[in-house]
């Protein structure tokens, strides 16, 4: 997680690295009835997400961040934080005592969301829920309607 784009954690927000990704966990106050990962737009701070944070929190699950960087992003990246995903879960379910998952994602997080669901849990079935918010970018295709496949691929 860069510098860059989260200068300040929230209070009570946790950095560590978790199945080799960089992750900040935010905590409820009061006994764990969940966990539910907030995958970033690309750039976009975590801290920039407050009320969601705030709303899970209260709501007594672990928040689990994870910051989309597109200044690095490459075309296998939202196939990567997609796989991530449940790994970082199996690491972190004893820690929790949790059993399953939820993610929000906004923008090409709910993209990156939609992915694991996908191609990740589909036999696992630990994800309970998704909230995409506003899925919009190009990749990969098969998330796109069929004049923006067309235009990328080079149809008419």
């Amino acid at each position: 997680i860069s510098e860059t784009f989260i200068p300040v954690d929230d209070e009570g927000a946790e950095r560590r690295e978790v199945a080799g990704q960089p992750v900040v966990i935010y905590r409820p106050k009061r006994k764990i009835v969940g966990l539910t990962y907030l995958v970033t737009a690309a750039n976009m701070p975590i801290s920039k997400y407050t009320s969601i944070i705030n709303a899970l929190t209260s709501a007594d699950h672990v928040v689990v961040g994870i910051y989309v960087n597109a200044i690095t992003l490459n075309r296998q990246a939202h196939r990567q934080k997609a796989e991530a995903i449940p790994r970082i879960f199996e690491e972190l379910k004893s820690e929790f005592k949790v059993k399953k998952y939820d993610i929000v994602g906004h923008s090409v997080g709910g993209k990156i969301a939609l992915v694991t669901a996908a191609l990740f849990d589909s036999e696992q079935n630990l994800l309970r829920n998704i909230i995409a918010l506003d899925p919009v970018d190009q990749h990969p295709v098969e998330f796109t309607n069929d004049i923006l496949k067309q235009a990328m691929v080079g149809g008419s």
